[in-house]
């Protein structure tokens, strides 16, 4: 049961990130959306070694 409620709130995250914008993106437009709803950035270990 609990996997259905987990990937019902994926579903929502996606529809959500679609509605923000980002429907063109793969799945990264989930992380852009949550960096819109908390407002902290998320950085790859790239990032950090600029």
């Amino acid at each position: 049961m609990h996997r259905y409620l987990l990937s019902a709130a994926a579903h929502q995250m996606l529809l959500g990130a679609s509605s923000m914008g980002y429907g063109k993106l793969d799945d990264s437009a989930v992380v852009k959306a949550y960096e819109v709803l908390t407002g902290v950035p998320v950085h790859s270990k790239t990032d950090d070694n600029a």
